[in-house]
């Protein structure tokens, strides 16, 4: 309630007249609005781009926010929409939900002080607010883009350099647990977000000194780091750099408060003006203490996180080391990551008597045998070590890592193989989101560098084989052997292709004209895919083969290294950080080359069946707009089953929204709305999408964050008069499911759908359609009507569909052999453990 004793007196307020329509004009009131706009600009970047997912910490998605939001009419349509876009925002990491809970808070207090403003000048400082939100947001956005720009051309600069291998010696002379860069990597992220929220922020404004300049001059000192190798005086420079960081941080904040109460207190001093905005200085001051709060949650969190890194770094390096004989790849504790095939063939490449003692013993394979255990003592014995004992701890990974005889892209491997590790330990632990990088996880800073005089190695190597094998002489590879030096197996793997699976290949598909294997192949792949052929008995049980962290099909001419279907080891051929729509869209149209549906239903088909949909919905038909948003999203992508994710949080979203009418008060469905929610449920059944950490599907995306059970009960209880015969009449149209198609359907159709007998138990994944699923059962199906129909839908997409889908999306999404479906016919072969 107003404390303004003059707001709901009509007579004082007749008598007033333009009074309060210039108080807006008084000096002191001005810069108080200006800060409340301040405040909440800054609180929605944080929470739109500080504390977002990595997917929306982008300046491209940035600006779609922040031009919606500068375009508002109204200063009640402003604040609607931030404080709406504050809600949808998702955090990067749990830790940070009380954080985003109580920045909200603040923003919503700052927010309804706004709106407040608005109501007692009368919309005289509307037009001060609408203009300072069409300037402030431009000014952030090209900030943004500074950051953005910025953090390219050192990512670029850095490539460049690790390319041309002048990096070597100094990204990968840290230990694996130090930290050191991982540390340089957040706080360029926290300057990237102190610079953004500085802007604006000067002595002019009243914020006592120019901070973006502050925290520019500091992110300055920050990038000499980033190509520092983490030494003791690198060490002491980021420390420094940290705290003075973290100081500066905290007297920011600081000025942002006391800004905001400066401006109240000059508010003060003039009564008459502070009689009528006191509404206004309240909520402001309110918000201002959620702010103060939510800044120390902020620190809290942060720190927990970092906190969590260290303990996960101990961990991790406790349980991974040593690698000793007997171990393979595809233990638990590497993961299927090939960090042992990785170091055999670092030191099979960089010296020449263990790559001949390797391959003589076929000890090339991930698997920690008697030649590797001589290999390392001998490099124990030759770097001085006291330990001989032929075991990989922690510090000799290091001083190998270090070697110049270890060539850059060996290190590269090993590395990704440490990721794989770090990946998979993180994604199982309470610490998922935040993984530990790979520069703060190689190398350290006490070992040295193992020189390798290779005469001298041989020797020492026989000697400690000798020592293994019982005085066994070394066996010796023969180079000039003409089986390395040329392609085998392609002949017999065309051969199994033509008489297993009746695919008309030759060898010549595989081999180049000078008789190498063509680009898409290696020696290990076409052996893997032999291999593979072999094991998977019985034949029509299998569909795919595993090796070195690709799914690929088993039985396609046009399987190879570039056509894995899972995304990761995709984007990993592609040499891709991020998957962008068309990424995704390509990825999905190769996955589909080994399958003719996709959750039961065939692409074409589904396409032709939302087509023909397309003809018979008319332009003023109720609920339209929503209908081509979701038509447009299901379209766009012609026969592919792919939904931007984009587009499903926005587009789709509000369709469902919009016909199942969550924003009003008291919503109440008529048949037509029914009939559309099934056609759009029906629409995007069979399709994925992919939400920047992994694909998923579509409905169980609109399950969980739209249609949950609570939606479903209130639909049950909408009374509607529709029935079965107004399909024949046209009245309605729906969609439905016939075989492995997508039809407008007939009342034939439906009856043949409503007296399909239910067999499977819908899955419990999509549970919340269970009230809508019920109500399909045990009725007559001449006296059913448009909700039963949806019902039945609803069961064959949780009972058939859905399970289908969440296979696929396990495949696609799967790093390891164990999170592949094993399910026959689609089983799939380990190939690293034949």
């Amino acid at each position: 309630m107003s404390k303004n004793p003059y707001v709901h007196n009509p007579i004082a307020e007749r008598l007033l007249g333009d009074y309060n329509q210039r108080l807006f004009e008084n000096e002191k009131v001005e810069p108080v609005i200006s800060k409340i706009c301040d405040q909440i600009l800054n609180i929605f970047k944080i929470l739109n781009f500080d504390l977002a997912k990595k997917r929306d910490r982008n300046p491209d998605v940035m600006r779609d926010k922040l031009s919606d939001i500068s375009t508002s009419k109204t200063v009640k349509s402003l604040t609607g929409k931030i404080v709406d876009y504050a809600d949808d925002a998702d955090v990067s990491d749990s830790r940070f939900a009380e954080v985003k809970r109580l920045y909200i808070e603040s923003l919503k207090k700052f927010t309804e002080a706004l709106n407040r403003a608005s109501e007692i000048s009368k919309g005289k400082s509307d037009g001060f607010i609408l203009k300072k939100f069409k300037i402030d947001p431009t000014k952030i956005q090209t900030t943004l883009d500074y950051v953005a720009k910025q953090a390219e051309e050192e990512e670029e600069k850095m490539l460049k350099a690790e390319e041309e291998a002048l990096s070597e010696s100094l990204f990968i002379s840290e230990s694996i647990f130090t930290g050191h860069q991982g540390r340089v990597k957040n706080l360029k992220k926290l300057l990237a977000n102190l610079i953004t929220s500085a802007e604006g922020k000067d002595q002019k404004g009243g914020y006592g000194r120019d901070w973006k300049r502050v925290f520019i001059e500091l992110d300055q000192r920050r990038q000499s780091l980033d190509y520092n190798g983490g030494g003791e005086k690198s060490k002491k420079i980021l420390e420094d750099l940290e705290k003075q960081v973290e100081k500066f941080q905290d007297e920011f904040n600081k000025a942002l408060v006391s800004a905001s109460n400066r401006s109240l207190q000059q508010l003060e001093t003039d009564e008459e003006v502070y009689t009528s905005y006191v509404d206004v200085a309240d909520l402001n001051r309110q918000a201002l203490d959620d702010l103060t709060r939510a800044q120390t949650q902020y620190s809290i969190a942060v720190k927990e996180i970092k906190d969590g890194h260290e303990s996960r770094e101990t961990e991790i390096s406790k349980n991974l080391f040593p690698l000793k004989r007997g171990d393979s790849d595809s233990d638990k504790k590497l993961k299927d990551s090939g960090l042992i095939y990785s170091i055999q063939t670092a030191i099979c490449n960089g010296i020449p008597s263990v790559g001949r003692l390797l391959k003589a013993k076929k000890g090339y394979n991930g698997k920690f045998g008697p030649s590797t255990q001589a290999a390392i003592m001998t490099i124990q014995k030759v770097s001085g070590n006291k330990n001989t004992n032929g075991e990989i701890d922690k510090s000799l990974l290091d001083s190998i890592l270090l070697s110049d005889w270890v060539s850059y892209k060996d290190k590269v491997a090993i590395r990704n193989a440490i990721d794989k590790i770090k990946s998979q330990v993180n994604e199982s632990s309470r610490f998922g989101n935040h993984l530990i990088g790979t520069r703060e996880f190689i190398f350290n800073l006490n070992e040295e560098k193992i020189f390798i005089n290779n005469s001298e190695f041989e020797k020492e190597l026989e000697t400690q084989y000798k020592s293994i094998a019982g005085n066994v002489q070394m066996p010796q590879f023969d180079e000039s052997d003409p089986i390395d030096n040329k392609p085998t197996g392609a002949s017999n793997l065309s051969k199994k292709l033509r008489s297993v699976y009746s695919i008309k290949i030759e060898a010549d598909d595989f081999i180049k004209s000078d008789g190498s294997l063509k680009s898409s192949y290696t020696q290990d792949f076409i052996s893997a895919w032999n291999n593979a052929i072999d094991e998977a008995q019985p034949v029509d049980d299998f569909s795919y083969f595993y090796s070195m962290g690709g799914v690929y099909n088993i039985n396609l001419s046009s399987t190879s290294l570039k056509t894995p279907c899972n995304w990761t080891k995709w984007a990993e051929v592609r040499k891709l950080k991020d998957l962008s729509d068309e990424d995704c869209l390509d990825f999905i149209t190769n996955y589909l080359n080994g399958w003719k549906t996709f959750g039961l239903i065939r692409p074409e088909w589904r396409y032709s069946g939302i087509k023909e949909l397309n003809k018979k919905i008319g332009e003023d038909a109720k609920n339209s707009r929503a209908y081509d948003k979701v038509y447009s999203a299901c379209s766009d992508n012609g026969t592919v089953p792919y939904i931007a994710y984009n587009l499903l949080r926005g587009p789709v979203a509000q369709s469902f929204k919009s016909v199942l009418q969550l924003n009003e008060k008291s919503p109440d469905l008529e048949d037509t709305d029914f009939s559309m929610l099934n056609n759009l449920i029906v629409m995007i059944a069979n399709t994925v999408t992919f939400d920047g950490d992994k694909f998923v599907s579509c409905i169980k995306w609109i399950h969980d964050n739209i249609m949950g059970e609570s939606t479903c009960n209130r639909l049950v209880k909408d009374s509607i008069t529709s029935s079965i015969d107004d399909v024949d009449s046209g009245e309605i149209i729906l969609l439905g499911f016939e075989s492995s198609k997508i039809i407008v359907s007939t009342k034939e159709d439906l009856l043949d759908r409503l007296n399909t007998e239910e067999v499977k138990d819908p899955s419990r994944m999509l549970s919340g359609f269970s009230p809508l699923i019920k109500i399909s059962s045990g009725k007559d199906p001449e006296d059913a009507g448009v909700k039963e129909i949806l019902g039945k839908n609803l069961y064959y997409i949780a009972a058939d569909i859905y399970p289908s889908i969440a296979a696929h999306v396990k495949r696609i999404n799967s790093t390891s052999f164990s999170e592949i479906p094993q399910v026959s016919p689609f089983k799939c072969v380990d190939s690293d453990n034949l």
